[in-house]
C-alpha cells in the first residue's frame, strides 16, 4: 500500500521538494507546489499546450 494520498506527493518526493533549488532566473520548467493538481486541469492544460483535444 502506498504511503501517500493520491492527491499529495509520495514522502520521498515530499522531502526532495523541500531541498533548495534556484528560482531567480528564467527558463526553468519545475515549480513544484504542495499537491498534484487535479487531473481535470491537467487534462485541460495538456490540450492548450498541445493543441490536441483528444490528448490527456
Amino acid at each position: 500500500m502506498p504511503n501517500w494520498e493520491p492527491s499529495r506527493f509520495p514522502t520521498s518526493l515530499a522531502a526532495a521538494l523541500n531541498a533548495p533549488f534556484a528560482v531567480d532566473h528564467e527558463g526553468h520548467d519545475f515549480e513544484p507546489f504542495d499537491e498534484f493538481d487535479s487531473a481535470e486541469d491537467i487534462t485541460d492544460w495538456w490540450q492548450a499546450w498541445t493543441g490536441n483535444e483528444d490528448a490527456g
